[in-house]
Formats: C-alpha cells, structure tokens, sequence
C-alpha cells in the first residue's frame, strides 16, 4: 500500500508539504521567523522553550488553508497540548505541568489572532505559493502511479490541512467533495490548488484504470526515464515492455525557481506520441522539453497517445 495521510499521520500530506518547502528556502525561513519573533517579543513568557516555539511557527504555517487563513484555534490548541506532552520534556500526560502548558498556550492564541502575525502568514504563504503547490501535486501523482495499491485518505482526494488524531479523524464533506467532482470533471478550469489535486487524483485513477496491466498483474513494470535536470522525477509504467503511462513530476520547485526555471532541460519520452491527461498537449517520443511539459502544471500525466 503507497499512503501519504492515514488516521495516525501526525500532519497530513499537504502540511508535510508546506513544511517541507521551509527547507527549500531556509535563509527565507530564518528571516521570517526573526521578524516573526520580533513583532510577538512582547507576547513572549518566560516559560516558553526555543523548541516549543519553532514547533508552533511551524504549525501556524503548516497549516494554513486554501484562502490562507491560520487553521481554527481549537484545533490548533488540542494539537499543542498533546505534543507537548508527548514530547515529554516540560510536561507529560501523567505529570502535567499546568503553569508550563498556560503559558505556551496564552502565548500561542495570543500570536494566533495577533494582526500583525496575520500579515506575516500571509506574506509567508504568497512567498511559497509555487512551491507548495508543486509539492502537492508531484507527491499525490507519484503516490498514485509508483508501484504499489495506493490509498486515498478520507477527503485527501483534495487539499486538506490535518494534525495528529482525532483532529485527522474529522468527517468528510462528501456533498462538497462530489459538487467539486462534477465541475472537475467538465471542461471547467480548475479555480485553486484544492480543485487542481482532486482532478489530478481522478484524471490518476482514470489512467489507471485504462492500463490496468501497467499497475496490476505480472506485466506490470516501473522503468525511470532520463532527464537532464535533478528537479524532475520521471518514471514510466509498462505493460510488458512497452511504456503505458508517464508520470513526469517536479522536484523541489522553490530552488528550481531560484535557479530561473527548466531553461533547456529536456527529457527522454519513449518513442511514439503522448497525450498529457492533464491539458491535453501532446508530445512527441524523443527528447522533450521539460519547460513545455510543465508549462501548466508542475507535473504531467501522459498517456501513450499513438504508437510508432
């Protein structure tokens, strides 16, 4: 089974992968948490520990939805208490340390409605926009298409900031999730990265479905394919020995960005023709420019679209 949120992840797939961008910029990272601590240095008690404190920036970061706003305090605030106290440095769930666990909760709920952290999330969010979006959409197609029976998590179908249990355990909007389901499905654009990573998981399952013996049974085979450039993940599915599927993924965006782009990277497609199922654009085997497949997206879905 290939999973990336279950009932006993600590954060779901999509704050993993707002975190996980925080190591793509690091000397960004450090200069917004200096701002950060310095715009809430009044806020500070004592009690609060350096480690305590990263732990809830991240999080306030981590877990910020698809309008940007900071994640409810509720929920925020039963997730602080059980890491504290499974961290079991200041506090634990036989000894708990009351005056500890006041304080970095008043200080946590404080920052959280404090105007000016608002603005400094929100400049946080627009600065990784790419990036996250990148390492949403690559990591749920590699998931669906690597070897293996993947499990889709309840609602991660698309984006859904989660923590640790029971807050990963809330119910699913299903009436939402097939509204999104049947615009997704037409010709309608997608409106957010929400709508973008519930047709890519369906556009997925569809290839999967339509070259079942690429994914299942003893044809089924994995083969990685060339490229020029460490930012792209790309891997083909076979049936037999000939290539079915595509999954073309980018890596590390923010850094790619950095560098200015794909510029001439290219990667080998195997011969025939390909149709990506994400746009529609269709590619010819042979070398291929990474800057035109990801033109769109941050990744590509091709389907063997004609033979050679």
């Amino acid at each position: 089974m290939t999973t990336l949120t279950t009932h006993d992840t600590k954060r779901s797939e999509d704050v993993r992968a707002r975190l996980g961008v925080l190591s793509e910029v690091p000397e960004e990272w450090a200069e917004w948490l200096g701002r950060a601590r310095e715009a809430t240095a009044e806020l500070r008690p004592n009690e609060l520990d350096g480690r305590t404190e990263n732990l809830w920036w991240q999080t306030l970061v981590g877990t910020v939805d698809m309008e940007g706003a900071p994640m409810a305090w509720d929920r925020l605030e039963g997730y602080l208490i059980k890491a504290m106290r499974e961290a079991k440095t200041y506090t634990t769930w036989t000894s708990v340390n009351e005056a500890y666990e006041t304080a970095v909760l008043w200080f946590a709920q404080a920052t959280h409605s404090d105007p000016a952290v608002h603005h400094l999330v929100a400049e946080w969010t627009s600065l990784t926009e790419n990036g996250v979006r990148a390492a949403v959409l690559a990591q749920k197609l590699v998931q669906l298409t690597i070897p293996g029976v993947p499990d889709i998590y309840q609602g991660t179908e698309e984006f859904r900031p989660l923590l640790v249990d029971p807050d990963n355990r809330r119910p699913v909007d299903f009436v939402h999730l097939a509204s999104q389901l049947g615009r997704i499905s037409g010709r309608s654009k997608p409106r957010n990265l929400s709508e973008e990573k519930h047709r890519l998981t369906v556009r997925a399952l569809h290839a999967r479905a339509a070259h079942s013996a690429a994914f299942i049974g003893e044809s089924a085979g994995y083969v990685p394919l060339p490229s020029s450039s460490g930012h792209a993940v790309v891997f083909a599915r076979t049936e037999g020995e000939l290539p079915a599927v595509i999954t073309v993924a980018t890596r590390v965006a923010m850094e790619l960005e950095n560098l200015g782009g794909w510029g001439d990277h290219t990667v080998t497609l195997p011969d025939g023709g390909w149709q990506d199922t994400l746009t529609g654009a269709t590619f010819d085997g042979g070398q291929a420019s990474l800057a035109d497949l990801l033109k769109t997206y941050p990744v590509a879905l091709l389907e063997r679209a004609w033979k050679r």
